[in-house]
């Protein structure tokens, strides 16, 4: 956004586009464009209203989907959240935003088995030495990280768990360091 952008005009330029979607209701563009705005300006209820609109009309679900997931990540309907993200991820694999929110979401809710799972299978679909794989890399570390402080063993896809002398899988212990 250019910076002499208020936060007075992106109240106005709201108000005007909800006053334009009550005269054309059918607007898919407009109610998503609207759930956007309200989603960044912190009115979770809103964006979740013109997001459910949006989600309704629009012709293709996949390109409202995700903002339409995150409203209902705000609004505490996890759920359907999730239901949402996995339908927009089995249309599209590489949908990486789709993907994106829904290693966050897990984050969020401090399952970093999961999220590493998710964050893990997005890994391959970047390109390597892009800021984005590099974040990925970053949060695939800080879960294991979490994991370890937990006491819970990490495991790493395509590698057997660490093994004793006698066949006894190694544990790390809470405060231990493998």
């Amino acid at each position: 956004l250019d910076s002499n952008v208020t936060e007075q005009d992106l109240l106005d330029f709201t108000l005007g586009l909800r006053t334009r979607l009550k005269e054309e209701p059918n607007d898919y563009r407009g109610w998503l464009l609207l759930g956007r705005l309200t989603l960044d300006g912190n009115d979770p209820e809103m964006a979740r209203e013109a997001l459910e609109r949006a989600y309704s009309l629009a012709p293709q679900k996949a390109m409202v989907a995700v903002p339409y997931a995150q409203a209902l990540m705000m609004t505490g309907e996890e759920a359907r959240a999730d239901q949402l993200l996995q339908a927009a991820i089995a249309q599209d694999p590489a949908n990486i935003e789709a993907r994106s929110v829904h290693a966050f979401m897990a984050l969020q809710k401090e399952d970093f088995q999961t999220a590493l799972v998710r964050w893990r299978a997005m890994l391959p679909l970047l390109e390597r030495g892009s800021t984005r794989h590099a974040m990925v890399e970053r949060s695939i570390e800080y879960a294991e990280q979490q994991l370890k402080q937990r006491g819970i063993a990490v495991t790493t896809p395509g590698t057997a768990n660490k093994t004793d002398e006698q066949g006894q899988q190694l544990e790390v212990k809470k405060g231990e360091f493998p």
